[in-house]
């Protein structure tokens, strides 16, 4: 993306503050608490999971902040018995800060562009209060606390025990110094910005569609191809299976079981390899949990399995999202999931595309079952009875390797895609993080 010539302002001089090292020499500096009264925050309250509809009351979640805008369905529906407990709606003008949450989200904001009523602050959130006599732009200020620099620098005065969980002090975030130039520069920035940036995630947007069309593209290839082969021209037959429906004619239908036993290896005391993960379209991968398998006895972790490459790798509770494959890892995995082995007749590729399926994750389906739509799990005896339909073992390489050729491909233009949207990402940080630092002058 072509931006205009870059401008300098004529002086600078040694910022005085320790997140710039040098700032325009117009600009005089401030802390946070010069131009915010103070700062409120809501209380915890129990709610649905599901986002309100209407005017009913509803509680933010941190996530409402956590990508660098204010996303106002992210939040929760408000008991009826707990509705007089919520105190503090969502104003326009008003910054929302996470004062609570991972290393990485902590200190996330945004800027509020309008008035939400019914929407109100958990306890875990801030909401800004301006003083009434100082010359501010809001969201230009809200920019500034969203730059790079500034989050850099929150993320060193979080504090907090847990690895997983940091906390930022009202007294340490007001005291934070920070250039601030004149209310018609700071109008001015803030407009500059709402143009550059719009039309970067324009771009971002487009690209995302693009690479969102890609994938639906290597699915559809796979579902075609792990059901009807690659021979197009092939008899047909029922398969007996309703949300099967027809198969070619010379391809068995049989239950997983009569390819597969489960495998009751368990890890010991020590772990062995690493950890293994089952998630998205991705399939098996290694992960590293430490901080999970720090938590964990050693007689709990007597229970984690170890997987072996070839292995088909499920986790129960997840199979709706595709949380199944064949692994190419060797590794251990967590209570929650099961291996087994595969015979001599399957080829493991061909398993994974297959067990991957839109069609089969459909299928899983009818077999979940759970009190809540996120705590859904399939009971074994219904996961090894589970219809396979299987070509002979020529057939399933040859459509193993016609589909490791064609999804190679396409992730190949899909990652390109990627790469040029993290481009376009980094381009929108350093751009905002330079103009509203005085690197760049816009006025």
């Amino acid at each position: 993306m072509k931006l205009q010539s870059i401008n300098r302002y004529e002086a600078y001089k040694d910022s005085g503050v320790e997140w710039i090292s040098a700032t325009p020499s117009c600009w005089p500096n401030l802390r946070l608490k010069d131009v915010i009264a103070k700062l409120e925050s809501g209380v915890s309250v129990n709610a649905s999971d599901e986002p309100v509809e209407g005017d009913n009351i509803g509680v933010l979640k941190t996530s409402c902040v956590g990508k660098g805008t204010f996303l106002p369905n992210q939040n929760k529906s408000v008991w009826p018995t707990e509705i007089e407990r919520v105190c503090v709606s969502v104003r326009v003008g008003r910054i929302i800060i996470s004062r609570m949450n991972t290393p990485q989200l902590v200190g996330a904001s945004a800027y509020i562009p309008k008035d939400y009523p019914n929407l109100f602050l958990p306890d875990r959130l801030w909401q800004t209060v301006f003083l009434t006599n100082v010359k501010l732009d809001s969201k230009w200020l809200s920019l500034l606390i969203g730059c790079s620099a500034f989050r850099f620098l929150l993320s060193t005065l979080a504090t907090g025990t847990s690895p997983s969980m940091k906390n930022l002090g009202q007294e340490k975030l007001l005291s934070i110094s920070f250039p601030f130039p004149s209310l018609s520069e700071q109008q001015t920035i803030a407009a500059y910005l709402d143009t550059k940036t719009a039309q970067i995630d324009r771009q971002i947007d487009l690209l995302s569609q693009k690479a969102e069309q890609y994938g639906k593209l290597k699915q559809s290839l796979i579902n075609e191809t792990v059901i009807r082969g690659l021979d197009k021209t092939v008899p047909m037959k029922d398969s007996g299976v309703e949300w099967i429906g027809e198969v070619p004619a010379h391809w068995e239908v049989k239950r997983l079981k009569d390819y597969s036993a489960q495998s009751k290896e368990k890890n010991g005391l020590n772990p062995v390899g690493e950890m293994l993960s089952v998630s998205g379209y991705r399939g098996i991968e290694v992960k590293v949990y430490e901080n999970e398998i720090q938590m964990r006895t050693k007689e709990e972790l007597a229970d984690y399995r170890v997987v072996h490459p070839g292995q088909l790798v499920v986790n129960t509770m997840w199979l709706n999202y595709r949380g199944i494959g064949v692994s190419q890892h060797r590794g251990y995995v967590s209570p929650a999931y099961r291996a087994y082995h595969l015979n001599h007749t399957i080829v493991g590729p061909f398993l994974h595309y297959l067990m991957r399926s839109d069609l089969y994750v459909f299928g899983y389906s009818k077999y979940l079952q759970g009190i809540r739509p996120n705590s859904l799990q399939m009971k074994t005896i219904d996961f090894e009875c589970l219809p396979i339909v299987m070509p002979d073992k020529k057939e399933q390489k040859a459509i193993a390797n016609y589909l490791d050729e064609k999804t190679a491909h396409i992730d190949r233009i899909i990652s390109t895609i990627n790469s040029q949207i993290d481009k376009l990402k980094e381009l929108r940080l350093t751009l905002i993080n330079d103009v509203v630092t005085g690197k760049i002058k816009v006025a």
